[in-house]
């Protein structure tokens, strides 16, 4: 999946974060470098705090919290 497809506004960057993390194979680095890469005027420290915020309940803007796997740093969805 590529983010180019997505409108290039915030909802179009969050759902773009959203649709990496659920195929549950990317690092934070890599979504981090994916999204800056489509979204040329999107910094890598909003990706970065998207992706924190995403792990925890009080701040995350997804119906789902995502974790990170200890061991492979993969980002994925909670089950």
């Amino acid at each position: 999946m590529t983010t180019v497809d997505n409108k290039k506004t915030v909802k179009g960057v969050r759902g773009a974060i959203y649709n990496l993390i659920a195929e549950g194979k990317y690092s934070k680095q890599q979504i981090i470098d994916i999204i800056c890469k489509d979204w040329t005027d999107i910094k890598a420290i909003t990706v970065s705090t998207y992706l924190s915020d995403a792990k925890n309940p009080k701040y995350s803007k997804f119906e789902k919290l995502a974790v990170e796997d200890p061991k492979t740093k993969i980002f994925m969805f909670s089950k």
